[in-house]
């Protein structure tokens, strides 16, 4: 088993910025002070909550848009309900992505921090 020493506040507080950033998710300093107090700087815990909240956000945002702009225009236009039904196929995959990344989250042992 290879370890790793821990993570600096400082350095933890940059990668989840940076891995924020790549998943195109706006944390607050707070909300990410938050998020690493509970991980305890831990860095694949750390990615895989952000990708599940990315996931996530993804699904939120299509469920959004369904509800504000396609159920509008649905009444007889098939343009768009066969965006509609896209949009909840794609719901779907990424529901599946958040459960995936719950199991593998939980079959991972946690790292050892000393």
């Amino acid at each position: 088993m290879v370890e790793f020493r821990p993570f600096t506040p400082e350095s933890a507080r940059f990668l989840g910025e940076e891995l924020a950033r790549h998943h195109n998710l706006k944390l607050g300093r707070r909300e990410l002070s938050f998020l690493l107090e509970i991980l305890g700087g831990d860095a694949s815990r750390l990615a895989m909550e952000l990708e599940k909240l990315a996931l996530f956000a993804g699904m939120v945002g299509l469920g959004a848009m369904n509800r504000a702009c396609l159920r509008r225009g649905i009444g007889g236009n098939r343009a768009a309900l066969r965006r509609l039904r896209l949009n909840v196929v794609t719901e779907i995959v990424l529901a599946v992505g958040v459960i995936v990344a719950v199991g593998y989250l939980g079959l991972t042992p946690p790292s050892v921090n000393e």
